[in-house]
């Protein structure tokens, strides 16, 4: 199947006792991560390749990174949060 053809799911890496949705409170959800030291918006700062991308190249470079990120699960707690592309796109990873 091309990028083309797959159903857009917005995706954030986060961990499994982060207890806030990134895409509901991010703000909390940043706060749990900084406190508990992943730095997960920094670390995928870091592994996501997406300059010169239209936004849904973005977003796929962003997923899969994130997947690759729970694939290798470094820290033993990565997880993906998702939901359906395009309901609000006010976060900032």
């Amino acid at each position: 199947m091309s990028d083309d053809e797959r159903e857009v799911v917005d995706c954030l890496l986060s961990t499994s006792d982060n207890p806030y949705n990134p895409f509901e409170d991010f703000a909390n959800w940043y706060r749990f991560d900084i406190a508990k030291g992943y730095n997960t918006c920094s670390y995928m700062a870091r592994v996501c390749e997406s300059s010169d991308l239209s936004d849904r190249e973005e977003r796929f470079a962003y997923a899969k990174a994130a997947e690759e990120a729970v694939a290798l699960n470094l820290t033993g707690n990565r997880i993906l949060v998702t939901r359906p592309a395009g309901l609000d796109n006010e976060y900032v990873t």
